[in-house]
């Protein structure tokens, strides 16, 4: 468990640096690397090709998929307008979603567009050795993680860091060599961090949706239950040994099944777990009567939280949950189930309804997916959707699922989630313990 000075948990009671309790409410933030479009670096980069690269708000909540400020020196500015955007809408924490993936073999890459047009991705060679006096990539990556942790503090929020999203090699076993520099690369985040004392970090995320094999059938090998706590076992282990003062959590991806193929958040080795719960909806029920699937859809809802609170022995939070809802003001198609679920007032009743189920459970954090609503196709997106590809339905989904629209706060942000938000404000939360 983490240290005082440091976010900590107290049964489950989320206890912040100044040792206050306190309920996270999270908002899913992408923040992207930048190079000047008209100067690419190499894929290993030089200090003088890095030197006029930054940060900023992801191009992806861009109203055209472009980046909705001047300069990538106005990068960090834009973060700080969004942050002052969350807090205002009753959210203290973001889950930094990162922009790393791990090779095949030793290194990682690190995701780097152009700006302003937020298109021409390179990925750069991010290394071993990971140490910022030796390696300029990973020095580039962890002064901009540092940065957006002080840019947090400086407006009161936290920050959960995902340390790595797409882990191509985790389909290994936990003793294979790629695994170990995977290791190497987390025992040196962890080692910058601890340097720097950053006392608004919530935890390291390992892993936000750790499918690996699963979902996957075509890849081998499938990780048994002793695999899978091995790797965990590892992650926590190593990360710890350099920085015991911060918190440790696993994402969880099977809504449908907690325990499914061996990822059970009871044997993971970590501070707390991390759900990503969604309304299950079916086609059947949907054409069977429009009017009541919804409804149908939030009642399972409800069971499975009723599930996580039964069966969950120890503390846990929802770091990801959104409905896929839009009014159609900005001229796209008129979306139609399963890529769009309802209206925004439909949005605004998923929210009603399910929030206070949040705040009666012993759910200790709450999150939002998604900051704005993800541009991930051109504007207007191709209608219908593309044939054949398995991932439409989820991408056309994430472009109606932001607590605002594109660029700018809509009503549906102003009226709902800052309303049913403040309920947080006049929580008090006892600290408990799991019996």
């Amino acid at each position: 468990m983490a240290q005082p000075g440091y976010i900590r948990l107290q049964g489950d009671q989320f206890i912040d640096e100044n040792g206050a309790p306190f309920f996270p409410m999270v908002m899913n933030y992408f923040i992207d690397f930048f190079y000047p479009s008209n100067a690419p670096p190499s894929l290993d980069p030089s200090a003088a090709e890095l030197a006029p690269c930054g940060y900023g708000r992801s191009s992806f909540f861009g109203a055209t998929g472009q980046c909705a400020y001047p300069s990538i020196a106005a990068g960090p500015a834009s973060i700080v307008q969004d942050l002052h955007e969350m807090k205002a809408m009753g959210f203290n924490t973001i889950r930094y979603l990162s922009r790393v993936t791990k090779k095949a073999g030793d290194g990682h890459l690190l995701s780097i567009k152009a700006f302003p047009s937020g298109q021409d991705e390179l990925f750069l060679n991010l290394d071993p050795p990971y140490d910022p006096q030796a390696n300029l990539v990973f020095e580039f990556q962890m002064n901009t993680v540092l940065q957006v942790c002080s840019l947090a503090n400086t407006v009161g929020m936290k920050v959960l860091f995902e340390i790595g999203g797409d882990v191509h090699a985790l389909d290994l076993n936990a003793d294979w060599p790629e695994i170990q520099d995977h290791l190497d690369y987390i025992e040196a985040i962890a080692t910058f961090i601890e340097a720097q004392d950053v006392t608004n970090l919530l935890a390291y995320e390992f892993y936000g949706e750790p499918t690996f094999t699963d979902g996957r059938p075509e890849v081998l090998p499938k990780h048994t239950r002793a695999q899978i706590c091995e790797i965990a076992h590892a992650w926590n282990q190593r990360l710890k040994q350099v920085d015991p003062g911060h918190l440790t959590t696993i994402g969880g991806v099977f809504m449908d099944d907690l325990w499914r193929e061996g990822w059970d958040p009871l044997l993971l080795e970590v501070d707390f777990a991390t759900m990503h719960l969604y309304l299950l909806h079916d086609r059947f029920e949907h054409d069977d009567d429009p009017s009541t699937f919804l409804d149908k859809a939030t009642k399972r809802y409800a069971d499975m939280l009723y599930e996580y609170d039964r069966f969950i022995r120890k503390p846990y939070i929802i770091t990801e949950t959104g409905f896929q809802g839009q009014d159609n003001p900005n001229g796209y198609p008129s979306y139609a189930y399963p890529y769009l679920l309802g209206s925004e007032q439909d949005q605004d009743d998923f929210l009603r309804a399910t929030f206070p189920l949040v705040l009666g459970s012993r759910c200790a954090g709450y999150g939002w997916w998604v900051f704005q609503n993800i541009h991930w196709y051109a504007d207007p997106p191709p209608w219908p959707p593309i044939p054949n590809d398995p991932n439409s339905p989820q991408d056309y989904s994430n472009g109606t699922m932001g607590s605002t629209n594109r660029a700018i706060p809509d009503r549906w942000t102003s009226s709902t989630v800052s309303r049913a938000t403040r309920h947080c404000a006049s929580r008090r939360r006892r600290p408990s313990s799991r019996g």
